[in-house]
């Protein structure tokens, strides 16, 4: 993946019509995904600019409160998925969709974040349209052997599969081709697959960097995990290790493991070992793997009992962007 970053180029205004709504700029730019023909796993690291931020003034379930806003005035865009990012607090990194939104309150799915009195910055969803484009190679009405497809992973496990209707522009299910849409929002801490039918390709997506950290779930067995900062993160400077299960000298059966595409195909597995340093399965006695870029989309695979989680940290020097 290649990715051009410039601080402060590109500056929204989230409005200042409420105290607690500012103008929020920061870094924008690219980056370049790399698809091969088959299935390449990837994350979406830049994102569109925050809408609107603020402070929490309390939380009642999937309730939250913030009398100093109103969120019916900014967030007015019909066909929007909007996303709730905690910033601080003991759920600092938490995203979560929002479901419904009053002056004053917004909703959120499952039981809610436990988030109190935080502060929290939100932001329409990008969507399938928005990252892909016409870069992948569509049909007319329905998907054919040379299709390409989208893979989203979908709340309790599976995928839901999206095509681009190359008449519309519109990125739609495949098992639905014929239903119009109005934008297929990603979830970004999640990564997800591009199925590639025809050629290898390029997609170059563009937006603006997340400068926070981000929460990433590990429940048990196999996750598919976005790696929000578009370039310099690490295995060393991810937080990984501060959530998932260690080995000692060797991975054993409840040492979790970190998958990494490689280039042509495949995986490259990953481990922490008894010393905290970061070592590949293959060779757990090599050289260490701490500065090791992570890719966009990784896979853990959390192999001791119980879920668990933890905020995959953004590198230091995001701080000035």
């Amino acid at each position: 993946m290649k990715a051009a970053l410039v601080a402060g180029s590109l500056s929204f205004l989230a409005g200042s019509a409420y105290s607690q709504q500012s103008a929020v700029s920061g870094a924008g730019g690219y980056t370049t995904e790399s698809l091969g023909v088959g299935f390449n796993l990837m994350g979406v690291s830049l994102h569109n600019p925050v809408a609107l931020s603020g402070t929490f003034d309390s939380e009642a379930g999937a309730t939250l409160t913030d009398a100093d806003v109103d969120f019916s005035a900014v967030l007015t865009d019909p066909n929007a998925t909007y996303l709730l990012e905690i910033l601080d607090g003991t759920q600092a990194g938490a995203v979560a969709e929002i479901e419904s939104l009053t002056a004053t309150n917004v909703t959120v799915g499952e039981t809610g974040l436990g988030a109190g009195a935080a502060t929290y910055q939100i932001r329409a969803a990008g969507t399938l349209e928005d990252i892909f484009g016409d870069s992948l190679a569509g049909a007319v009405a329905v998907p054919g052997a040379t299709t390409d497809r989208v893979w989203l992973p979908k709340d309790g496990g599976g995928f839901d599969q999206y095509f681009r209707h190359s008449g519309t522009g519109q990125y739609r299910s495949v098992a639905l081709p014929f239903a119009a849409t109005t934008g297929t929002p990603v979830f970004y801490p999640d990564a997800l697959f591009v199925q590639v039918a025809d050629t290898a390709k390029d997609v170059v997506i563009t937006g603006m960097v997340k400068t926070t950290d981000t929460v990433a779930a590990a429940i048990e067995g196999f996750n598919l995990v976005g790696v929000t900062p578009p370039v310099g993160s690490t295995f060393g400077n991810s937080g990984m290790g501060a959530f998932l299960t260690a080995g000692g000298v060797v991975p054993t059966a409840t040492t979790d493991r970190v998958w990494l595409p490689v280039a042509g195909g495949g995986f490259n597995q990953y481990f922490i070992n008894g010393t905290g340093d970061w070592r590949t399965v293959a060779l757990p006695f090599g050289a260490s793997q701490n500065d090791t870029e992570l890719t966009s989309g990784i896979f853990i695979q959390r192999n001791d009992a119980g879920d668990t989680g933890g905020a995959l940290t953004v590198p230091g020097f995001y701080a000035n962007l």
